[in-house]
């Protein structure tokens, strides 16, 4: 674990990426803090990507069960 601040590279990598907030929309992440200062708090751990997994089967499913005709 890093106990450092990133660097500005490190920021701008990161704030190209697309998130999804709490109902599912695409959110990316640099406009979280493109026009006030904020904290982000990042918390891994394997749950994290179990639901991840578990989330995209689901979709899965839902899509497969749409093409075939089935809801």
């Amino acid at each position: 674990m890093s106990e450092s601040l990133p660097d500005g590279t490190a920021v701008a990598n990161a704030s190209s990426f697309d998130l999804l907030d709490k109902s599912g929309k695409k959110v990316n992440f640099g406009s979280l803090f493109k026009e006030k200062k904020i904290i982000v708090v990042f918390i891994h751990a394997e749950i994290s990507v179990l639901l991840q997994q578990a989330e995209l089967e689901q979709k899965s499913e839902n899509c497969s069960s749409v093409a075939s005709g089935r809801t």
